[in-house]
């Protein structure tokens, strides 16, 4: 006799809430656009109420310019703690592969930890390198906002079980080129 032992697999609960974080450009094109119709309507109306309408134009753009401002240099800060994280971490990765010359224990044994490497306070677990848009960022093993904040970070899964999900942020250095990533690119 024949018996179908077939079990439906668990489907595993939906991640948690991912926060928004990263850059806000939404409002910059917005800002500017109200700030032009302010001044156009300033422009029609010429009395005093014309120059109150051409003062709070001013102001619409400058908090416009102001995001920009901001959205550049939080994406310069990201870069460069990026950059000052992987020339730590690439160097200690190479180091720990020569060591290890026997068959990795992760083959046997997927489901353990992944190795952790402890830079200023924060653990990685390694570092992502996309060579066809000349990105190496490391990979933190703590998903928080405020990591994020700084580097790409696993969130969910294990490179040993081939589920890993990195979160990253659409910061110029960071995962903003993804889009023009072609399918198939070695990552």
């Amino acid at each position: 006799s024949i018996t179908n032992e077939y079990t439906k697999p668990e489907i595993p609960p939906p991640p948690p809430h991912i926060p928004q974080t990263g850059q806000l450009w939404w409002p910059v094109p917005a800002l500017i656009i109200l700030g032009i119709v302010i001044f156009a309507l300033g422009r029609v109306l010429k009395n005093r109420k014309g120059a109150l309408i051409y003062a709070l134009s001013i102001l619409v753009l400058t908090v416009a310019f102001g995001f920009m401002l901001y959205n550049i240099r939080d994406a310069k800060r990201a870069s460069d703690m990026s950059d000052t994280i992987v020339t730590e971490i690439v160097p200690m990765i190479e180091e720990q592969e020569e060591i290890e010359e026997k068959k990795p224990t992760y083959m046997e044994h997927p489901d353990m930890e992944m190795p952790t490497i402890m830079i200023d306070g924060h653990r990685y677990i390694g570092y992502l390198e996309i060579e066809d848009l000349g990105l190496v960022l490391p990979i933190a093993d703590d998903c928080t906002q405020v990591q994020l904040k700084n580097t790409p970070c696993s969130y969910k899964g294990s490179i040993y079980q081939y589920n890993m999900v990195i979160a990253g942020h659409n910061y110029a250095r960071h995962f903003s080129k993804l889009r023009r990533l072609d399918v198939g690119s070695p990552i």
